[in-house]
Formats: structure tokens, sequence, C-alpha cells
């Protein structure tokens, strides 16, 4: 295999913008933080979950790979209906596009785990003052909606993710509207995809079949929309926002390769719709790593949609489930170090 050679210093930034951008459209995040250079991480964000060295499951041990680091991406946006969620202090933004990213420093790899956002599980109500008051059962993406719509939504939305994959460690979270979906489009110049649901009920200029580029609103309903859209699904919208994530990335790396202006104007775009609990020497970190580590296949959750009393609801595969997080975090542990 040909040796890797190293990015030219003046575009490393640049590229490191691109990659992240890939994760969920957070584009130029690193240079927009440049400015915050001295705030660490903010020490009231803790990780989610408590991750055990060995585990025994099914009378095997395992063992937690060593040096694994992992960051969940969000994409906030409003309610999908007007009802809102009961009890607690509630927000108007849920967590409707949910990635774990998964990088295992010791052989330098990372696993993106694309979570469906109708996911059944156990989430936080929070009180006024972002304390956890109770739980119930919800889809994971209400969990942002309790609490301010600032750190103590975000944590409690690492919790459901958490707790989700049996309270496996969340070590950062950067979460971005949906709204600077379109923005993130128009700014590259369009992204070009074939369109793969009919939209014909919602967007007639999306016709099914035919390849696009889509300019602004169309982007955002493109990965945002699926009620009269298809199948109707999260999961099938979910297939749409890998195959966008893919082609914007394409496009960027283009754009920020040929124009040594494009992350300035981008950063001034997107950096109201951005929070994160890294200091910009983590999310720097983060995203170098990015850029010198194996990006694996996207994951999913294996489960099952149906129909709830009001929305569709997604039952995870408990065993599948069990093993994907024995993939992701462990190792036998007779097979020594990772």
């Amino acid at each position: 295999m040909p040796e890797k050679k190293s990015a030219p210093p003046k575009k490393h930034w640049l590229i490191i913008a691109a990659v992240l951008v890939v994760a969920c459209m957070i584009g130029a995040i690193v240079y927009y933080l440049d400015g915050l250079r001295g705030r660490e991480t903010d020490p009231s964000i803790t990780p989610g979950g408590q991750d055990a060295d060995v585990l025994d499951y099914n009378g095997k041990l395992y063992r937690l790979k060593d040096r694994l680091e992992t960051v969940l991406i969000m994409g906030l946006d409003t309610y999908e209906s007007e009802a809102e969620p009961e009890g607690g202090s509630i927000n108007h933004q849920q967590a409707d596009f949910l990635l774990l990213l998964v990088m295992d420093k010791e052989n330098r790899t990372c696993v993106p785990l694309h979570i469906n956002r109708d996911t059944i599980c156990n989430i936080w109500l929070l009180d006024i003052h972002g304390e956890p008051m109770f739980n119930k059962t919800a889809q994971i993406a209400l969990a942002h909606a309790y609490g301010s719509g600032g750190k103590d939504s975000c944590r409690n939305q690492v919790q459901a993710v958490s707790d989700l994959l049996f309270n496996r460690r969340i070590d950062h979270y950067i979460a971005l509207t949906m709204d600077a979906v379109a923005q993130m489009n128009d700014l590259v110049g369009g992204v070009t995809v074939k369109v793969t649901d009919d939209f014909s009920a919602v967007d007639p200029t999306l016709v099914q079949g035919e390849e696009i580029t889509l300019r602004g609103q169309q982007a955002l309903t493109y990965v945002r929309q699926r009620y009269d859209v298809g199948d109707r699904t999260n999961l099938s919208r979910m297939a749409r926002q890998r195959q966008y994530m893919l082609a914007l990335r394409e496009q960027l790396m283009e754009r920020v390769e040929s124009d040594s202006n494009f992350v300035m104007r981008a950063l001034k775009t997107l950096s109201d719709s951005m929070q994160s609990d890294c200091s910009v020497y983590k999310l720097s970190d983060i995203a170098e790593a990015l850029t010198e580590y194996e990006m694996e296949d996207f994951q999913t959750i294996a489960g099952e949609a149906v129909q709830g009393e009001e929305f569709i609801e997604y039952y995870a595969d408990e065993d599948a489930l069990m093993q994907q997080v024995i993939d992701l975090f462990f190792v036998p542990e007779e097979t020594g170090k990772s």
C-alpha cells in the first residue's frame, strides 16, 4: 500500500474542516472556534456512560478496547408536529439526526454509527434547573427536547444514546441545527444526488430517479422530509442523509482546495448554528484524527419500525445491538491487546 502523504501545512486545516462536514455538515467548526483559544471544555459537561473494563456476556469475557474516543453528532430540528413532550422543562428542538463516531486510536479507525431518531428507549425528563426528575420510554430524538435547549439538553441526549448502547461511555458531543444544511449546500454550489424517493407530494422538482443538483430549500427537504415522501419512514430518510453526506464531502473537498476564502465565508454563515462541549484544542485533535484514520462504512442498528399510536416507533433488536456494541467497543479477553 502506498505511503500516505501528509497534507501541506497551509491546507491542513481546510481538509480538517471537510472531514468534519462529512460527520454532520459541521464544516469549518475548527476555524470558527480558533477565536476562542484558551477556552477549555466546560467542566459542567461530563461524559455519558461508565465503561466497564471487562464484560461477561453469554459465558464469554470481553475487554474494553484500548484508547477509544466517542463523539456524538446531533442534527437539531423543530418538532415535526404540534404535539409537545409531556412534563418537565422543554424546548422546541429534537435531535432528528444522530451519528456516533467511535474512534479507535490504537488501530486508527473510525466507525460512524447512524442512530434512528425513532428508536424507542428510556429518556430523562429534566426540571427547570436541568436536573433529571424521572425517566420514561419515548423516541430517542426527544431527549434533547427536555431542558433549555442548551448544554443540559445536549447532555440529556448524550445520556439517552449512552443508555441505548448499554451504558457505553460517550466522551463529547457536537450539535448543529438542521437549517445549516441549506446554507452549507449553497455555499458549495449545490450538491448533486440521484433522487431515491417519491417527493411529488412535497416538492415536484425532486423527481424520483433523476440526478439533480440540490439548491437551498431543496437540500433541506431532501435530508429532512419524510412525511408524504416514499414509504414515509425514517429508515429511508437516514439512507438519503448518508447519500447526501457522501456527495457533500466530494463537493466540499473540491471547494476548499480551489478557494482559499471558502472556509471564512462558511464560518460566517454557520457559526451561530453550532454548540459543543469541546474546547478548540479538543476539536482540533478530533478533526486531525479524522483526516488520518481509516473511515469505515456507516453502521446502523438492526430493528423493526412499527406504527405507534401517533408516530413511527423503531425497536432495536437488543441481541443484535449487544453484539454490535461488543464488536465496536470490546475485544475477547484472551486475545490480549487490541
